[in-house]
Formats: structure tokens, sequence, C-alpha cells
């Protein structure tokens, strides 16, 4: 039966979302080759559509119609694949990935308040269906089919999520207006991003205001922000909010920490532990006292930090302008790298799209200060650019077994291993150095190392170059970028 949407009532509203979301916990536990009878997953061409196959279920049509889905119940399906919590407790789910939304057309949107987008019409209210995604065994092939239905629920996005991904939308379509549709990244915005679309890399599109092609993307929810919401609606955890209480219009998020931070800039370690109460002499000490500024036990555990997936990192700079500690971002599994090409990598997607908040705390006569703080993102051209090219080394020397260059023993014959792993020297962004507890603490190799013959070898990690960092704080990061290009260009001519 077809209703024109505005002609029903709140009531048959919410009456039709009543029978789909109960037509759909009626599934719970079942695997969708149970729920498929139309042979859905058969189809060669549907390659593990999930969503067709719940679509059916519900009495829908499949077809190619951009309104709502469920227009009568002011309803579109969303369907998730979930992973077990790295927590890996009973019951407990992250999200395996964003949450596509709808196209990004640069010749049209751009035309378009949030508030009259197709963006908004498609996501205010959404059926979600979530399945529990199994990890496919020793080789075999995903069988989509054995999937088990974990829940569903209808989201409503709330007032603050809506402030915040209006805002987010507006920083996209604000690099369109500029001719900078080529320029977009994800980690550019908080809980709505515009991830790449297609399967080929280097197809390239039009965009209104340059000549210069732009790759294709698609406003989506960010896993961050869609692993929230599994948190809270599957497995019923919660967070707390950093702002909570505010009133009138939502705040920029980063306007907003950035003006909780500045009235305590300057202050020594003796007045924020004072103030504060923070009495830990450990270096952890130095995140308490941010969490206490915000009255949370955890920043980056925050509801905005989660959805908005931003990561916390406390420095201490010394009186010489250096950063005292360095800087680990993601610790390497030797087999997923030399089995996982670059643009499928998770250290690609973990600096693509993240973004981080840097808190420094300078050396002074007095002690450690709270000096500064900025926001930051990885743009994709450093990232590809730097972070890739350590990444595509690594990744050959390992799948090579050319990890150890040379093999020397020290005066007290201690065994050194000098490496062809990528230094700070050949890339000034990043470069890849240990991260055990010692040369005992190791992983599994691929192959074995030619020179040594080792299966298994010290772990290592992506480290970001503090000359980087210090550069990023001291707003003198293209010339840093300058600097760096061309200590790589050497590097690729030695080389070849």
């Amino acid at each position: 039966m077809e209703h024109k949407k505005d002609s029903l009532s709140q009531k048959e509203i919410e009456n039709n979302r009543k029978k789909l979301l109960e037509k759909l916990k009626k599934i719970n536990g079942k695997t969708i080759g149970e729920i498929d009878q139309y042979g859905l997953l058969q189809n060669g061409n549907n390659k593990g559509d999930i969503g067709q196959v719940i679509q059916k279920y519900l009495g829908k049509n499949l077809d190619n119609n951009p309104s709502l889905d469920f227009p009568d119940a002011k309803l579109e399906l969303k369907v998730t694949g979930l992973l077990p919590s790295k927590s890996k407790k009973k019951d407990k789910f992250r999200a395996k990935e964003r949450l596509v939304l709808t196209i990004i057309n640069y010749n049209e949107d751009y035309k378009d308040s949030f508030e009259n987008s197709h963006l908004i019409e498609k996501c205010n209210d959404l059926l979600m269906t979530c399945y529990e995604y199994l990890e496919p065994q020793n080789g075999e092939k995903v069988d989509y089919s054995s999937f088990p239905v974990a829940d569903s629920f209808i989201l409503t996005l709330s007032k603050e999520d809506k402030a915040m991904m209006k805002q987010d939308y507006e920083t996209i379509i604000s690099k369109i207006k500029s001719g900078q549709a080529d320029q977009i990244s994800e980690s550019d915005t908080n809980y709505l991003a515009a991830c790449t679309k297609g399967k080929d890399s280097s197809v390239r599109t039009s965009q209104p205001f340059s000549n210069t092609l732009a790759k294709p993307r698609a406003f989506s929810l960010k896993q961050s922000f869609v692993n929230s919401l599994i948190r809270e609606f599957i497995s019923d955890e919660h967070f707390q909010s950093i702002m909570n209480g505010i009133e009138g219009s939502m705040p920029n998020l980063e306007d907003f920490v950035l003006s909780k931070l500045k009235p305590w800039f300057g202050k020594t370690e003796e007045e924020l532990s004072r103030s504060l109460n923070v009495t830990s002499h450990a270096k952890s000490r130095y995140s308490m006292y941010i969490n206490r500024i915000f009255k949370v036990s955890s920043l980056e555990k925050s509801e905005e930090f989660q959805k908005a997936n931003i990561v916390v990192k406390t420095m201490r700079i010394q009186k010489t302008g250096s950063i005292k500690e360095k800087m680990s971002f993601a610790q390497m599994n030797f087999i997923e790298v030399a089995n996982t090409a670059w643009e499928e990598s998770s250290v690609r997607e973990y600096f693509a799209e993240r973004r981080f908040l840097f808190v420094a705390f300078k050396e002074t006569e007095k002690g450690y200060v709270l000096d500064n703080a900025t926001f930051y993102n990885f743009p994709e051209p450093i990232v590809d650019e730097f972070i890739g090219y350590t990444y595509k080394r690594t990744r050959k020397l390992l799948s090579e077994g050319n990890i150890v260059k040379l093999l020397t023993a020290n005066s007290k014959k201690a065994m050194i291993h000098k490496t062809n792993f990528v230094g700070s020297k050949e890339n000034p962004i990043c470069h890849v150095r240990p991260h055990g507890a010692n040369f005992n603490d190791q992983s599994p190799l691929p192959v074995p190392d030619k020179v040594t013959g080792y299966k298994c070898y010290e772990r290592q990690c992506f480290w970001i170059d503090t000359r980087f960092i210090n550069a990023v704080l001291n707003g003198k990061e293209k010339e840093y970028v300058f600097f760096a290009r061309k200590q790589l260009k050497l590097a690729r001519q030695t080389e070849d």
C-alpha cells in the first residue's frame, strides 16, 4: 500500500516504524543465508550485498529510486557489519566500516544548504540492521550467507549530532566552492566524512570551480561515529560528553576545546596539580591535567572525540625546542604489512581518517608549563607521499626478506643489526624504529631474513618525526614539508 509521505500523521509514521522494527527483531540470530529467500547472494553481480537481502525481507523491491527506502515510515535502511570488540568481551562489538550515505555531486550539491540537502533527507532517520562479520579462515572465501544478524534499531540523529554534521557539511562544501574538491580529506571533518568512492583509485571526475579533476566521493558517517552507535545501541555502552549543558547553537568542536584549554596556558605543573587535584608523578599526569580540565576520565574516550575519531597526544618540549618523547603511531604486524597493499592498509586508514589534538608542555625555568594546543589532520598528499613511501618500502623488504643489511659485533661482542628499514634521514616525516622492550621482543616474519635466516624479528613501529610535529605546532608545516620532499627525492635517486 502506498502513501504520500506528506499526508501521513505522526501516529501513522510511528506505527509503520514499529512494524518494520518488529519484523527485523524476528531475524536476530538468524544467518543471512536463512533470510535470503530470493537467492540474492547467489547472484555474482551482487557480491555479497546484504542490504538487498534485508530490503527484500522487509518487502521492498530492489530499485534505483533516490528517495527514502520506506517513505511511509520516513526511514532510510542501512545495513552494516560488526566485528568483535577489541576488549574481547562477549556481546561487545565495534563497527567494521564507515556508513556510506549518498554520492557527492560536486556540480550540484554546493547549491544546497545542509537543511535542504539530499543528504539530510537520507540520514535524518535511519533504520539500522547490524550483522556479525565472520573473518574467513585458512584462506577460504568470505561466506556472506553465514553471517548472523545481531540486532536492529532506529537511529534519529540528535540535534547535537546534526549540528556537528552541519559544520562538517559546510567544510566539505566550502572546499568544493573554493575549487579544492581534489584536496578534500576524510580527516577534515568530525562526524560526517567525504569518503572516496570507486574501485579504481585512479578515477577522477570534474568539479565546478576548478579544471583539476577530483576523486569521486560520497557523504558518509565516519567509522568512529558508527562505532559509537554500535557501542551504545548494541553493546549498551555509554560515553561521557564534554559539551553537555551547552545552550544555544552548538559551537565548533575545535573552537570549544581550545577555548577550554587557553585559560590554562602558562600554568606551571605545580599550579595545574594544585588547581586540578592531580597528585601523580607518572608520565601519564600530563594527560590527567587535560582530562581534569574537561571533567572527564578520558578526553580521548569522550563522546565527541570517539565520534570524531580524534586522538590526543601530549608532549614535552625541552628548552632546546625539541620534543622530548618520540611519537609512535602504529604497531607493525610484519605479515599483515607484507600481504596488504598501501591503499587497503590499516596504516593508511589510521592517518587518513584520524584527527589529532597535540597538546604541548614547554620546559621553562619554573619547570614544564602548559604552552600550546592545536588540532591537526594529515593531508592526503602527505599521507600518500611520505607515510605511503615508508610503508611501501617496508612492505617490499619484508616480502623479499631484506630486513638486515649488515650484522656486526660491538666491543662487548653483542650483535648489532644494521637494517634496511626507512630511517629519519631518508624520510624526515615518517620512519621505522623498534618498539619492543628489547631485541627478544619479536614478531613473526612473512619470509626468513636473507642475511640472518631469522624467522622472527624485533618489533617495529611507524614513527612520525618529532621535527615535523614541532613544525606543525609552530605553524611551519609547509617549510618542513618542502625540506622533507627534497630529502625524499634524494633517497629515491639513491635507491634508483
